[in-house]
């Protein structure tokens, strides 16, 4: 109990201490009030956490075209690149043709005929894919089949892994910007 009436009267002090005088400060009850009102809905306006600017990453420099990349587009060249790449590709990795058909023709029990078929099969498809891959690296610059399109399909050392569907994501809805 004394300690009550010890913390209203300490409290009671503290506040006659800190309020001014009514005859000079010209303030009345009503207006203290709502000048505390105000101190203390300032003091909740203001945001807890205030939000720092996000951390922009400067933009690089504009660099100019490079002149090769302008002038592959300005003659279509990028196509005539494609099938000189890959006349090369077919005319040093021809040979891959033997192990793969090997591999292909592979029977667990008739090991010797399977292995035979296999490398007969494997140079023969070689010899052809050596034989596009030349005629693929000579004439480069012709578009010829149409539009610069493959002979043969690429060998299966050098396509890409693709997941299965069910690995893949799915892209997201709607459209896109």
């Amino acid at each position: 109990m004394t300690r009550r009436l010890s913390g209203l009267l300490v409290a009671l002090v503290l506040a006659a201490v800190t309020l001014p005088e009514p005859a000079s400060a010209g303030w009345t009850l009503s207006s203290l009030w709502r000048r505390k009102r105000q101190e203390r809905d300032r003091r909740f306006d203001e945001p807890i956490f205030k939000p720092e600017p996000p951390d922009v990453a400067p933009t690089p420099p504009v660099t100019p075209p490079d002149p090769t990349d302008t002038f592959m587009l300005q003659h279509n060249l990028y196509p005539a690149a494609a099938k000189l790449g890959r006349g090369v590709a077919n005319t040093l990795a021809g040979w891959m043709e033997v192990p793969l058909n090997m591999q292909k023709y592979y029977l667990p029990n008739d090991t010797g005929t399977s292995i035979f078929t296999g490398a007969a099969v494997g140079v023969f498809k070689g010899l052809i894919r050596t034989g596009v891959g030349v005629y693929e690296t000579a004439t480069f610059f012709l578009p010829y089949p149409e539009d610069f399109a493959p002979i043969l399909p690429s060998l299966e050392y050098f396509r890409t892994y693709q997941p299965p569907a069910s690995a893949q994501i799915p892209p997201p809805a709607g459209p896109r910007p």
